[in-house]
């Protein structure tokens, strides 16, 4: 098997402008959960339920510590990017070169926060759109 420890993982995203931007250095914590939609098909009569698949779909969770770079990042793609175009997004869980998630996203919620007792920390969530290639 071949383990990886977390810190080598890769994140990298898209700016205002249309080019990826490697956020790895600003970034603490990835999730990327996968999901499938079902739907349900039982009829009168049934014992146990039925369903069948729909469609497919995943969202990314992203947290780390405040920095002015990535704010300015985040801020960009939130509000400098006009007809509502979508973002290109690269995470390698392990870095190098395998396994690689491709695909498009939405920005849908950034939040910087502060507290009195810790460092000034920033979350994100992206949803995807389209297809999410894995190599």
């Amino acid at each position: 098997m071949a383990f990886k420890h977390g810190s080598k993982a890769t994140f990298r995203l898209d700016n205002n402008a249309g080019t990826l931007q490697d956020l790895s250095a600003y970034i603490s914590s990835i999730s990327m959960p996968f999901e499938m939609d079902t739907a349900s098909i039982d009829v009168m009569g049934s014992t146990y339920k039925q369903s069948v698949t729909g469609l497919a779909g995943g969202s990314i969770s992203l947290q780390g510590k405040f920095d002015p770079v990535l704010d300015a990042h985040m801020n960009g793609i939130l509000f400098g990017i006009t007809g509502g175009a979508s973002v290109s997004f690269e995470y390698k869980p392990q870095g190098g070169s395998s396994p690689v998630y491709t695909g498009e996203c939405w920005l849908t919620s950034y939040e910087a926060t502060t507290d009195v007792g810790d460092a000034g920390s920033w979350s994100a969530q992206l949803q995807t759109t389209g297809t999410i290639s894995r190599a």
